[in-house]
């Protein structure tokens, strides 16, 4: 957010407009970048054009430019582009919402749990085992 707000920040005494919108930016989380004066008289010098950012991480660069044409120098803020998405993550569901309880328990309990040979792939059959018997019931989608 960005643009006049005629409260400035580089006063020595603080007025009560300043402390109240350095106040409501802090509490969302905004952080205002522009600390040098930028607006420049015979008699004063202030720093009421403002930037506020929420992502001060993603701020390259900002700064004041002199500008010739108006007692107002350029604020300005360069910010990164083209941020990365995250991959999306693909879930496989399977609900058992609407399978028979009983056939289900039945077949899981016929399930010849003798082939396991070793703890080492115990974890690994029961997973084959058990899911052969919920892709029957409860297919995924």
């Amino acid at each position: 957010m960005m643009g006049g707000f005629n409260a400035d920040v580089i006063a020595s005494k603080p007025c009560i407009y300043r402390r109240n919108l350095m106040h409501a930016t802090r509490l969302h989380g905004s952080s205002q970048l522009i600390k040098e004066p930028n607006r420049v008289t015979e008699h004063t010098k202030t720093a009421i054009d403002l930037v506020f950012v929420n992502n001060l991480h993603r701020t390259v660069s900002h700064g004041v430019q002199e500008f010739a044409a108006s007692d107002h120098s350029v604020v300005f803020a360069v910010k990164k582009a083209g941020v990365c998405k995250a991959h999306a993550k693909i879930c496989e569901m399977r609900s058992f919402k609407r399978h028979k309880k009983e056939p289900f328990r039945s077949e899981v309990a016929d399930i010849p749990w003798s082939v396991v040979e070793s703890f080492d792939d115990a974890v690994s059959a029961w997973n084959t085992l058990f899911i052969d018997v919920a892709n029957c019931h409860a297919p995924i989608f």
